[in-house]
């Protein structure tokens, strides 16, 4: 896309968008773009989630996406001797999930990309978990508020002075995820 445009794609692609934010009423997460990554926050979520490229492609988020919203039910609804309580896509991109189990194997899968884990953070400014644990007379789910994180939640382009590695060392994923992709373009051709 760039070649024939000259402009960048969009690091959130409008299919993510729809998975993340289906509408006002209808949100299960939100996304941040670092300078050099992405990350995914799911409400609820009780995962540190991973370090993903800067342009996220839809299998990575599908395994990011059953990975948390998963555990989402676990923690606040399942250990809590509730019913599950989400519907969880059963097809994601090019995934099929047809097992609660499947967070595990997903979380394997995550791992073995070599993908670094970022902080972890207690997520809902929405209150959406809050209130479906109170509907159920769960106690609420605490978010702990970081505001100058959360004022660039969901944004389409990363602005330069917001939002960088909190690490000292930069970690570059595309690069390692470009020398993968040519490592097995090379073996298919054997």
């Amino acid at each position: 896309m760039t070649m024939l445009t000259g402009n960048p794609p969009p690091r959130i692609s409008p299919e993510i968008k729809r998975v993340l934010q289906l509408s006002k009423q209808s949100k299960v997460g939100d996304w941040y773009l670092y300078q050099n990554h992405t990350e995914t926050k799911i409400y609820g979520c009780m995962l540190a989630p991973y370090k993903l490229p800067r342009y996220l492609p839809m299998r990575l988020i599908a395994l990011e996406y059953y990975r948390k919203i998963i555990n989402v039910d676990e923690v606040n609804f399942v250990n809590g001797k509730k019913k599950a309580n989400f519907n969880i896509k059963d097809q994601l991109g090019p995934f099929i999930c047809n097992s609660r189990e499947a967070g595990k194997e997903v979380d394997l899968i995550l791992q073995r990309m070599k993908f670094q884990r970022s902080f972890f953070w207690r997520y809902d400014p929405l209150e959406f978990i809050t209130k479906k644990r109170q509907k159920f007379k769960l106690g609420s789910f605490i978010h702990h508020p970081l505001p100058e994180i959360e004022a660039y939640s969901s944004q389409t382009e990363w602005v330069e002075g917001t939002l960088v590695d909190q690490d000292s060392t930069r970690v570059d994923i595309e690069n390692a995820l470009i020398d993968l992709e040519k490592q097995l373009d090379e073996g298919s051709f054997l």
